[in-house]
């Protein structure tokens, strides 16, 4: 639940402060920040907003600034904007089934996943989390200031898939959208992964954590979205997979681009089962 918002006077006020702190920071210290972040900030009030209403009361302007900047800065460190859809293998969108499709019963836009086919590996460690930095910019983006609900599916998911760093490194992005998560629903969640998942909660903060659900798929369909935008394995209608973009190319065809030896990629589609 969204903190009560300032009177609309007082948050335009607020707005236009921390874009003037912004600009004022953006001219001492211009690389630290990417071009499409600024101008984010300079056009889209939710950019601003979002932090403004995630600080303390709801309306602490020092927190809400300190929190735009740490965000901004990561993004550009972490050279968020410089990879496209098409930098990632086309196995990492089929092993996390990753889609953007769809709206709940409230409206708002579906991240969907599939915990099942993920696999873990050392030499795609780094890639994996720059996937889901991207993926997670891209349904901020996609669901704006109504904010996002997420689905995931752990039917048939064992502690094999799930690597415990990585899923430190994604709770650890939420700070850098506030907001974005409105819904989780975690699935069919198998007995073996109550232990994991107790444990991410506890990394959550409580706001985030009241608005997480384990759910089994009898409630998930009716109750929170429609079958036909369900998958079959969630018991909805849909058959088709829509989150692969168009031009990804194989794993093995960007092999040589990340430095993959050929025994990796042997290896690769040994274990996951995936075709070239």
């Amino acid at each position: 639940m969204l903190p009560p918002p300032p009177n609309n006077a007082d948050l335009q006020n607020f707005i236009a402060n921390i874009r003037a702190r912004f600009e004022a920071e953006l001219a001492v210290n211009p690389d630290l920040y990417h071009p499409i972040d600024a101008k984010r900030v300079r056009t889209e009030d939710w950019q601003v907003k979002r932090f403004l209403l995630n600080s303390e009361g709801g309306d602490d302007e020092d927190e809400a600034f300190n929190s735009l900047l740490s965000s901004l800065q990561w993004k550009k460190r972490f050279g968020l904007h410089d990879r496209t859809d098409a930098y990632f293998p086309r196995e990492l969108w089929l092993m996390a089934k990753t889609e953007l499709y769809g709206r709940d019963k409230s409206g708002r836009l579906i991240w969907w996943q599939a915990t099942k086919g993920i696999r873990n590996f050392s030499e795609t460690a780094l890639l994996a989390r720059q996937f889901y930095a991207h993926c997670l910019e891209q349904a901020d983006r996609a669901v704006g200031e109504l904010g996002g609900t997420f689905i995931g599916d752990t039917k048939g998911a064992s502690i094999l898939h799930v690597d415990h760093r990585l899923e430190q490194f994604k709770i650890g992005l939420l700070p850098y959208y506030p907001l974005i998560a409105r819904a989780v629903y975690i699935v069919d969640l198998p007995w073996l992964l109550t232990g994991v998942v107790k444990l991410i909660m506890g990394w959550l903060d409580g706001s985030l954590r009241k608005n997480v659900h384990c759910v089994s798929s009898a409630v998930l369909v009716p109750d929170v979205v429609e079958e036909e935008i369900t998958p079959v394995a969630l018991g909805g209608t849909r058959k088709r997979y829509e989150g692969l973009p168009d031009g990804v190319q194989s794993l093995e065809a960007l092999a040589e681009q990340f430095g993959f030896t050929e025994e990796f990629v042997k290896r690769f589609y040994k274990v996951t089962g995936l075709s070239k």
